[in-house]
């Protein structure tokens, strides 16, 4: 499957863009981790794969509205 068609079909079923439906399901996993381990910021950013911890405070703050630090659930 192409991306471009992969991207309209996504686009036209959920109303949402493929780059959103998987930073909300990056998000998801990274709020889960906060929660139900006792892992640091660094270990979740590794795990799910950022380059480094500021990008992904960066994306997590865009994402929930607050910074991973503040969260725990």
């Amino acid at each position: 499957m192409h991306v471009n068609h992969l991207n309209r079909v996504l686009k036209e079923t959920t109303g949402h863009t493929t780059t959103a439906l998987v930073g909300g399901r990056v998000a998801q996993e990274a709020k889960m981790l906060r929660k139900q381990t006792n892992w640091t910021i660094s270990e979740i950013s590794d795990s799910l794969g950022f380059a480094d911890v500021a990008h992904f405070c960066n994306f997590f703050k865009r994402q929930t509205g607050l910074v991973p630090g503040a969260f725990r659930g």
